[in-house]
C-alpha cells in the first residue's frame, strides 16, 4: 500500500495536483452555481463587470463607455472592461454561464500555479520530489482566488518559454511564443504586467543565457514585449487621456514601494492571499538567501543564479519605485501613471518567496536529515490542516451567514424585476453584513457609487458632499478616505454605534439626518438596496426582509432561510427602498447660478431644495465663459428619450426660448453633441455633469462617445 501510494500518487504529479486543486477549490465548485462565492474581489469587482461587459456586447456591440459605476467612465480606463470581453473568463462566458466560466478559470489557475511550480522546482532546481510538491502546494495557497491570475500562470509562462528557447528557431516556435504571450496579457491587468514581465526577462537572461541561445532569447522576449505593447496600447492611450480627471491622480497617494519590495510576508490570512504585505521585515530573509546562494557558487550553479535573480529583481523594484515617485509627477507624458497602486509591483515576490523557502529548507535538510524530515512532515501536516481544514470551516461559516452563492447574488428575482424597468435610473447599495458594492452592474443597473479604478474627481466631490451633508464638512474628514483605492460607498460616515442599534432592532437608520438626500436624488438614485432598515421622508419600502434575518445569533429559522437564499429558493437578500423624490437623468433648466470657487458651488447645491436642483444650472466661473441665462417656460416643455446606450444617447424635444440641458453623467471631453442645427459644445455643469445650450431651433440632441484613442488604427479587437 505504501509503495502504491508513493508511486501512483506522490510521484504522479499530474494526478497529485488535480486532486490538490479539487481540495483547494472544493467549496467553490462542488455545488455549481450554489457554491461558495467570495464577496470581495470576485463578487464585488470581477464577476459583475464581466457579466455587464458581455451583456452590453450582446445588446450594443463594441462600445467604449461604461455607465455602471460612479456616473460612468471610459471602459478601458475605469476597469479594463473592454479587455474583459476577450480575457479568459469573459471569453468563456460566450460559451458557458458566468458561474461555470468562473469555476473553470478558478480551477485552471490553481492547478497551473501548483503543477508548473512543481516542474520548475523539480526539474530546473533539482529539488527532491517531496520538497517540490511542498513548494508547489505552498504557491497554490498564495495565488489569488479571483480573476486577475497573472501570478497563477507565471510558472506556466516560464516553463513554456524555457522549453521553446532551448529548441531550434522555427516558425512554429515563434507562433507558440506569440500565442503564449497573448494569453498571458489576457489574464492580467496592466499593473501586474510591469513587474511580471520584468521578472520573466531577468529570469531568462540569468537561467538560459549562453551564446547559442542568445538569439532565441532576444527574439522571443522581443515578441513578448511587442505583444504586450500592442495589446495594452489602447489602454495606455485611454489612461493618458482620462487620468487628468481621475480621483487617483488628483488626490495622489504614492505607495512607497521601497517599503514593500524587500519586506514581503503574507498577511494574517496567509494561505488565502497572494498579496505580500509589510507586516514583518522579510528583507532579512531575502538577504540571507542571496548570501547563501553566492556562498554555494561552486556547489550548485542554479542556487547562485537564483540569488542573482533575487538581488536584481529586489534592487530593480526599489530603484524603479524611487524613479517612479520622483519623475512621474514631473513628466507630463507619464502623468497617467500617478494613479497606479505601486505596491502591486512587488507581488511576484510571492513566487520568489516560495523558491527561497524551499531553498532554505533543502539546505537545512542536508545538515540534519532525520530530524528535519520529522519536522518537515509535522510542519506540512500543520500547514495543510490550517490551510484546508480551518479555512474551509471558516468559509462554511461565511457561506451560511452571508448566503453568498452565484445564484443568491446574481440571480436575485427582485433585482431582475427592477432591471427590467424603464431606464435610465441609478441604484445604490447600502453597506451591510450581506451586501457589497458593484453587484448591480451584473443586472445592468447603474450604481451611483461602486468600485472603479477610475472615478471622475469632480463626481467624487459631489458624492462626498452628499455623504457629509455639504462640501465644507467633507473637507474636514477627507484625510480619512483612501482615494486611490477606487472604492467609494454610500453613507460612509455611519457610526458603529448606529449600526449596533440597527442590529439590535432598536431603531431604523434615519438617513435624512445623516446625509443629503436631495443630492442623492440629483444623482438619479431611484432605488436603495440595504441590509439595514432605513427611514426617510423620501423613501418608500418596496420590500423588507424578515427582521429575524438580521437579529444577532443563529437559530434554525434563520439558518433555514439563509440556506434557501443560497439555492435561490428565497430572494430576501436585502431591503429595497424607492426614492420618491428622484430627479430625472436628463432635464432642462430655467435658472443659472455662477460661482467663483467649487466650495461655494457645492455648498450651494447641498443647501438647495429639489425644485432648485431640478431647475438651476450651477456653473463655475461662468462670466469668463460668456454664459447666457436661460429664458424658457419649463412647464411647457417635454423631453422624449429615444436612445439610451453606453455610447449613444438621443433626446428629442420642442422648446420655446433658450435653455441648458443637463445630463447627470460624469463629464468627459470625449462625449460629443450634435443637434439638427449642427454640433454643440458640452460643458461641465453642476461641477461634474454635462451641460449643453439649446434654443427653439433645436429639435433633438444626440450625444456620442468618441474617445481620442479611437483615432488610432492600432487597436486590439
Amino acid at each position: 500500500m505504501k509503495q502504491f501510494f508513493k508511486k501512483n500518487f506522490l510521484e504522479n504529479s499530474l494526478i497529485f495536483f488535480l486532486i490538490a486543486t479539487i481540495v483547494y477549490t472544493f467549496e467553490q465548485i462542488f455545488l455549481g452555481p450554489f457554491s461558495y462565492l467570495y464577496s470581495n474581489d470576485t463578487a464585488m469587482h470581477a464577476l459583475p463587470k464581466r457579466i455587464s461587459a458581455i451583456n452590453d456586447f450582446y445588446n450594443f456591440g463594441l462600445h467604449f463607455w461604461s455607465p455602471y459605476i460612479g456616473g460612468g467612465a471610459d471602459l478601458y480606463s475605469s476597469s479594463n472592461l473592454f479587455f474583459s470581453s476577450i480575457r479568459e473568463s469573459a471569453l468563456l462566458m460566450f460559451f458557458f454561464p458566468p458561474w461555470l466560466a468562473f469555476q473553470i478559470v478558478l480551477f485552471a489557475s490553481i492547478f497551473f500555479a501548483g503543477y508548473f511550480t512543481y516542474i520548475i522546482l523539480r526539474y530546473n532546481f533539482k529539488f527532491s520530489n517531496y520538497f517540490s510538491l511542498f513548494g508547489a502546494i505552498l504557491y497554490q495557497s498564495c495565488v489569488p482566488y479571483y480573476f486577475d491570475i497573472a501570478l497563477s500562470f507565471l510558472p506556466f509562462i516560464l516553463v513554456v518559454f524555457e522549453k521553446t528557447i532551448n529548441k531550434k528557431f522555427t516558425f512554429l516556435n515563434v507562433l507558440i511564443i506569440s500565442i503564449t504571450s497573448l494569453f498571458y496579457c489576457s489574464v492580467t491587468g496592466l499593473t501586474y504586467q510591469f513587474s511580471c514581465f520584468a521578472l520573466i526577462i531577468i529570469w531568462f537572461f540569468i537561467f538560459n543565457f549562453n551564446k547559442k541561445k542568445l538569439f532565441n532569447i532576444i527574439i522571443y522576449l522581443s515578441i513578448l514585449l511587442s505583444v504586450f505593447l500592442i495589446y495594452f496600447f489602447p489602454l495606455i492611450l485611454s489612461l493618458k487621456q482620462n487620468s487628468i480627471s481621475s480621483h487617483r491622480t488628483t488626490n495622489i497617494d504614492f505607495t512607497n514601494l521601497c517599503e514593500n519590495s524587500l519586506t514581503c510576508i503574507p498577511n494574517e490570512d496567509f494561505f488565502y492571499s497572494a498579496v505580500f504585505n509589510t507586516i514583518f521585515p522579510w528583507g532579512i530573509f531575502y538577504i540571507f538567501i542571496i548570501i547563501l546562494g553566492l556562498y554555494n557558487y561552486s556547489k550548485n550553479i542554479n542556487y547562485f543564479k537564483f540569488s542573482i535573480l533575487l538581488l536584481l529583481f529586489s534592487l530593480g523594484t526599489v530603484i524603479i519605485s524611487i524613479l517612479f515617485k520622483i519623475f512621474t509627477p514631473k513628466i507630463e507624458i507619464l502623468n497617467f501613471l500617478k494613479g497606479f497602486n505601486t505596491y502591486r509591483w512587488g507581488e511576484p515576490f510571492s513566487f520568489l518567496f516560495v523558491l527561497s523557502t524551499i531553498y532554505c529548507l533543502n539546505e537545512i535538510y542536508k545538515i540534519k536529515k532525520k530530524l528535519f524530515f520529522s519536522f518537515f512532515l509535522l510542519s506540512f501536516l500543520l500547514f495543510f490542516s490550517y490551510d484546508q481544514i480551518y479555512k474551509k470551516f471558516k468559509n462554511i461559516e461565511l457561506y451560511l451567514s452571508r448566503s453568498h452563492s452565484y445564484v443568491s447574488i446574481f440571480e436575485n428575482e427582485k433585482l431582475k424585476k427592477i432591471s427590467n424597468l424603464k431606464k435610465p435610473f441609478r441604484g445604490q447599495i447600502y453597506p451591510g453584513e450581506i451586501t457589497t458594492i458593484s453587484w448591480l452592474a451584473a443586472y445592468n443597473i447603474e450604481e451611483a457609487g461602486g468600485f472603479s479604478f477610475m472615478i471622475d474627481s469632480n463626481y467624487l466631490d459631489i458624492w462626498k458632499t452628499m455623504v457629509h451633508g455639504n462640501y465644507s464638512n467633507y473637507i474636514k474628514f477627507r484625510n480619512s478616505y483612501n482615494f486611490p483605492s477606487g472604492e467609494f460607498m454610500n453613507f460612509e460616515n455611519i457610526s458603529n454605534e448606529e449600526f449596533y442599534e440597527y442590529r439590535k432592532l432598536k431603531k431604523k437608520i434615519d438617513i435624512d439626518n445623516i446625509h443629503n438626500i436631495n443630492l442623492l436624488s440629483l444623482l438619479n438614485v431611484k432605488y436603495i438596496f440595504s441590509r439595514a432598515y432605513l427611514e426617510s421622508e423620501s423613501l418608500t419600502a418596496i420590500t423588507e426582509i424578515p427582521k429575524y434575518l438580521v437579529e444577532p445569533g443563529l437559530n434554525f429559522q434563520k439558518l433555514k432561510t439563509k440556506i434557501k437564499l443560497i439555492f435561490g429558493l428565497n430572494d430576501d437578500l436585502f431591503n429595497i427602498y424607492k426614492n420618491e423624490d428622484v430627479l430625472p437623468r436628463i432635464y432642462l433648466v430655467d435658472k443659472l447660478s455662477c460661482f467663483n470657487n467649487k466650495i461655494d458651488l457645492l455648498d450651494s447645491m447641498a443647501n438647495s431644495d429639489l425644485n432648485n436642483l431640478n431647475s438651476t444650472a450651477y456653473i463655475l466661473n461662468c462670466n469668463e465663459k460668456n454664459f447666457f441665462k436661460p429664458n424658457i417656460d419649463l412647464k411647457n416643455t417635454n423631453l422624449l428619450l429615444e436612445i439610451y446606450e453606453p455610447d449613444k444617447i438621443k433626446v428629442s424635444f420642442e422648446i420655446q426660448g433658450k435653455t441648458i440641458m443637463i445630463v447627470t453623467n460624469s463629464y468627459s471631453k470625449s462625449w460629443k453633441a450634435k443637434t439638427n442645427t449642427g454640433d454643440k459644445e458640452i460643458f461641465r455643469v453642476n461641477h461634474a455633469f454635462w451641460g449643453i445650450y439649446l434654443d427653439e431651433n433645436d429639435k433633438y440632441v444626440q450625444f456620442d462617445y468618441k474617445p481620442q484613442y479611437m483615432n488610432t488604427k492600432l487597436m486590439i479587437r
